[in-house]
């Protein structure tokens, strides 16, 4: 497990929430002409260093509240998050119920971001 995959799940919420979004922004660019596209394109923001600085305090954040989780939910939400198992299949290789293993990994998450808030 590498810091790419942390920073991997650093994106996991951000794309969900692109993702949630993604209907709103489609119906709203049909309405769009191709010069007004452009032109947002051409907006867009590129991180500079002070965001990059923050990316890797937020990221060093996380690795830290992941340590501090007990042994099991940190090796779930590892397993879910960076081996990419399903609950289903975490479930099996622990001989727990798949519900366990999905309350576990919330729990996890909460926490995570309980840590990083404060």
């Amino acid at each position: 497990m590498t810091r790419n995959d942390f920073a991997a799940f650093l994106r996991f919420g951000k794309d969900e929430r692109g993702l949630r979004g993604w209907d709103e922004r489609y119906k709203e660019r049909l309405k769009l002409s191709d010069a007004e596209i452009n032109a947002r394109a051409l907006l867009r923001h590129t991180p500079g260093m002070e965001e990059e600085l923050l990316d890797a305090e937020q990221k060093e954040m996380l690795w830290k509240a992941i340590e501090e989780l007990p042994e099991i939910q940190r090796r779930r939400l590892l397993m879910y998050y960076f081996e990419g198992l399903t609950f289903e299949k975490i479930a099996v290789l622990e001989g727990r119920h798949w519900t366990s293993i999905s309350e576990s990994v919330r729990t996890a998450e909460e926490k995570i971001q309980e840590k990083i808030k404060s």
